[in-house]
């Protein structure tokens, strides 16, 4: 089982790089936007690319603290908190990047994809938090809830891809 974790892991990362990578192709179809949907989708890229990146970084994360002997449980629990530390640090960046272009009338806010994202990240937050503090209820599930965030993350990095795709065919 520990052989198949590891193989899922790698692909997470490995997509994750190829949505990294398709980014650069965005970046230049982007050029023939105007300034206040420019804007927007660079904000939308950079989300991309940050959610891509993370989730390939913390694919391979938990192989460093298990590289330096620590045990599954450890590894587990500091792979989550600095996951988790992450993820809310980019989901309010995020939250103020949104808020800030909202306001600035370049584009109207979406609530609907608000709802949606935070639907996600919210939960996903609370169950890294759970391994993070080795709760009872999720002792026996860590890798799966790990596993489950990691996910999460490369789904909401491709649900930004398409988006920023669409916004771009409309163009």
């Amino acid at each position: 089982m520990e052989a198949a974790l590891d193989e899922f892991r790698f692909t997470v990362a490995e997509v994750a790089v190829a949505f990294a990578g398709f980014a650069g192709l965005v970046t230049v179809l982007t050029q023939r936007l105007s300034e206040s949907q420019r804007e927007f989708d660079v904000v939308r890229f950079r989300d991309m690319l940050l959610l891509s990146l993370m989730a390939a970084a913390f694919a391979l994360f938990p192989t460093l603290p298990a590289a330096f002997g620590a045990d599954r449980e450890i590894t587990w629990r500091v792979s989550s908190m600095l996951f988790v530390i992450t993820w809310a640090g980019f989901g309010l960046q995020g939250l103020y990047a949104g808020v800030r272009l909202s306001r600035s009338g370049s584009r109207p806010f979406s609530r609907p994809l608000f709802w949606s994202n935070l639907a996600i990240h919210i939960p996903c937050m609370i169950a890294l938090l759970l391994v993070t503090v080795d709760s009872t209820l999720v002792a026996n599930a860590r890798e799966g809830v790990y596993l489950a965030a990691l996910f999460a993350l490369l789904y909401l990095a491709g649900a930004y891809f398409i988006a920023l795709f669409v916004s771009l065919a409309r163009s």
